[in-house]
């Protein structure tokens, strides 16, 4: 009973009914450290920040399978205890810096979910506090990451001389660093805000450097960048410089090379997968392949809540518009009314 009542007291302190399943991965001495904190009771210590690493690192694994609906009040919470604890603990240099270290991944993250629910100028805001925190903490290879996203962002958005900006300041920073992962974001970076500029030489070139770049990890990567390998998230990334290009059939054909191998865990991915394959469908004019793939997006969507999903899924639909009359086109209409689409 003690321990339900902690992990109660957990939760309603790191955003609500989400964090129990995070809660629960934690052994009864990191739930002991981590009510401590919760209660302003007691000194920080390096294994109460390690603590906050696991759950940081168990988030981005839940925002994998479930999106951010469920994953970023735990986090914002999180990074609201951690920001306290910077404030009022005086701690000795060498735990601050990994103190600061936790806060950068939590603002990094936090930004990543609010991008993904299309919150841009909050996104933004968390981006920004993590680019701090990564500097303060000395972790190039952080910095360079957090403005990777900065720059996916800016291109998600159409905006390619933002997008431009981030990247190149990425390109600064991942040179103080060992990380060959984080090159292949900033390969995927770059390719992509040339995509939305229309240059599709230095597009496809940067691609290419993306995928040398992932096939070259060092032995010292961070923990954070696990899903560039796992998902292969250089082709995933990829069919969105193609759609940016207007290659809808080579995102069709990457996609479907990605999707063979995709664990079940990256929903978001294998949905994102399925909506470029449904795309290059639609520009072959096979339109019950495609709406096939869309229907199978919508079935993953309806356990992942990704904004960006809705707005990709929400435009594939626009180019079935001159077969809107077609029984497969009306049956996915069904599914999309589903998840409030149309």
């Amino acid at each position: 009973m003690k321990r339900r009542e902690m992990l109660l007291e957990l939760s309603l302190a790191l955003g609500g009914a989400p964090a129990l399943t995070l809660l629960r991965k934690l052994n009864p001495d990191e739930e002991a450290r981590l009510a401590r904190v919760v209660r302003a009771e007691g000194r920080m210590d390096a294994e109460t920040v390690a603590t906050i690493e696991k759950l940081t690192a168990q988030c981005r694994r839940l925002d994998d399978t479930y999106g951010p609906a469920k994953v970023l009040p735990v986090v914002e919470a999180q990074r609201n205890m951690v920001s306290r604890l910077l404030g009022t603990q005086s701690l000795l240099p060498a735990l601050r810096t990994r103190l600061i270290h936790a806060y950068a991944e939590l603002a990094q993250l936090a930004g990543y979910l609010h991008f993904d629910r299309m919150d841009y100028s909050a996104a933004a805001r968390s981006f920004d506090g993590g680019l701090d925190a990564a500097r303060e903490s000395g972790d190039a290879v952080l910095v360079a990451y957090i403005h990777h996203w900065h720059s996916g962002m800016a291109s998600f958005s159409g905006h390619a001389g933002k997008a431009f900006d981030h990247a190149f300041a990425a390109e600064g920073w991942a040179r103080r660093g060992g990380s060959g992962l984080v090159w292949a974001c900033i390969g995927i970076a770059e390719a992509w805000a040339h995509g939305v500029g229309g240059n599709t030489t230095e597009a496809m070139r940067r691609i290419e450097a993306a995928r040398n770049w992932a096939e070259k990890p060092t032995s010292v990567e961070p923990a954070y960048l696990y899903w560039v390998e796992e998902s292969r998230a250089v082709e995933g990334a990829s069919c969105f410089v193609y759609n940016a290009l207007g290659r809808a059939q080579n995102a069709a054909d990457t996609a479907a090379s990605q999707l063979a191998t995709l664990g079940s865990e990256y929903s978001r991915e294998r949905a994102f997968g399925l909506i470029h394959h449904g795309m290059g469908l639609i520009q072959s004019k096979e339109i019950p392949e495609a709406t096939a793939k869309l229907s199978e997006a919508v079935a993953v969507m309806r356990t992942h809540s990704s904004a960006r999903l809705v707005h990709m899924l929400a435009q594939a639909r626009k180019r079935l518009e001159p077969w809107s009359g077609n029984s497969y086109v009306r049956d996915l209409d069904e599914r999309l009314r589903s998840v409030a689409i149309v």
